[in-house]
């Protein structure tokens, strides 16, 4: 450990010597794993631990490049270990309330849409927003920093559909939302299969509904991992059944995987008497 933080001083020595203003100085607010390459599957060549400073060459969504001792020059860890600048004063850790005005809404890594997807935020869901800049805003998500169009989000949050467009304001008289759920039902088949919950991001979950249809009210969350048995589907909705609960709603097809029947733990059954 000793010779570890002692050749990590004489790197920050000699980028003090050399210059360092083509690198950033950071801590880590955990523990990380350094590799030889962008990838879990390379080398691993050395450990960091939380409150270490490292000098940090570039900085990806996923990885970043920092300088390491020895022969490997460079290295890399995963961004997620790195503390957040924190900037000045206190609205650096004071947020706002927003909510999804939308649909769906996607929350990344980063601000631009070519960034990796964390999740899908649901119209009506609380989000805490640091700052909002060149559109996008910055929020604070189980613990991380994410992003989101701001575009997506109102200060207020809305008892019907987001009426600031014209093709869903039509679907806030009662008459047309009728209409426009019969039509969602439309196209199903009957279906007897299980399927395994896969969130866009493996920590995350995904909503369940009381109709195929995201305008419908989020009846519950599952998370990766949990298998639900489908009972009927239609191209982008399936109604499934949690076995365990016996309760009955609608996901999205595409957060479903389908597995063979015979990897389908079987439920204990309850002991009487």
């Amino acid at each position: 450990m000793k010779r570890i933080a002692f050749v990590l001083l004489a790197v920050l020595l000699c980028l003090c010597v050399t210059g360092a203003s083509a690198y950033t100085m950071k801590k880590l607010k955990s523990a990380a794993a350094v590799y030889e390459e962008p990838s879990s599957s390379s080398e691993q060549i050395g450990s960091l631990n939380q409150g270490n400073t490292v000098a940090v060459e570039h900085e990806g969504s996923t990885w970043t490049k920092i300088v390491w001792a020895g022969a490997y020059g460079d290295a890399y860890i995963k961004t997620k270990h790195l503390k957040s600048d924190s900037g000045s004063g206190s609205s650096s850790s004071s947020t706002s309330t927003y909510y999804v005005k939308v649909d769906e809404a996607s929350l990344r890594e980063s601000p631009s849409s070519s960034a990796g997807r964390i999740c899908y935020l649901s119209m009506g869901q609380k989000v805490s927003v640091y700052s909002i800049e060149n559109g996008w805003a910055k929020v604070r998500y189980n613990g991380q920093t994410a992003y989101v169009k701001s575009k997506c989000l109102s200060r207020t949050r809305s008892s019907g559909w987001d009426t600031t467009d014209t093709t869903t304001k039509k679907k806030t008289t009662g008459t047309t939302t009728k209409d426009n759920l019969t039509d969602a039902f439309n196209g199903f088949a009957a279906a007897n299969y299980h399927a395994v919950v896969t969130p866009n991001a493996a920590s995350s979950y995904v909503n369940l509904r009381w109709g195929p249809s995201t305008s419908t009210k989020i009846a519950g969350v599952r998370y990766s991992g949990d298998i639900l048995k489908v009972i009927a589907q239609s191209s982008t909705w399936c109604q499934v059944q949690d076995e365990k609960t016996g309760e009955v709603a609608y996901m999205m097809r595409r957060f479903l995987v389908e597995v063979p029947e015979n990897l389908v733990p079987v439920a204990d059954e309850e002991e009487h008497g």
